[in-house]
């Protein structure tokens, strides 16, 4: 089921005293759209923000990047655990580790195809790892209490 929400866009810049807001019904990926298309022509160095009825931004751009940047606590799991364990550009750490085609994790990251849960129960036990291993070096790094 496609969530539909109220989004409202804007543009940013420092010559802008009173900027665009524009209301948006439909999917994040409508409003982005949308909003490009509003706001995407002419303003080089002005940064287009998304955001939900709370007023909270959901996803921001700078209108020469052809990238949006999302919350992340939006982004979809497998985003957040791979940005998590291996920084931002995780992909190809995370087929390594995996033993997993490269082109299958970006469907994954794409949302194309969903990770099974094979896939997430074993990056769950690298997370596992990755824990233990913190921990002894967190204790190795303390001042002795002794000192």
């Amino acid at each position: 089921m496609i969530k539909m929400t109220i989004y409202y866009a804007t543009i940013k810049h420092h010559s802008i005293g009173q900027a665009p807001v524009i209301k948006i019904e439909g999917t994040l990926r409508q409003a982005k759209r949308t909003a490009t298309e509003r706001f995407g022509d002419g303003y080089l160095e002005h940064e287009i923000i998304i955001t939900g009825e709370d007023g909270d931004w959901v996803a921001r751009r700078l209108i020469e990047d052809d990238r949006w940047t999302n919350r992340r606590e939006d982004d979809p799991l497998i985003h957040r655990v791979g940005r998590a364990l291996y920084g931002t550009e995780w992909q190809s750490d995370m087929a390594r580790d995996l033993n997993i085609n490269l082109r299958t994790i970006q469907r994954y990251a794409a949302g194309t195809t969903p990770p099974p849960a094979g896939v997430m129960s074993d990056l769950s036990g690298i997370i596992e790892d990755r824990i233990e291993v913190l921990g002894h070096l967190a204790e190795d790094i303390q001042p002795s209490k002794a000192d």
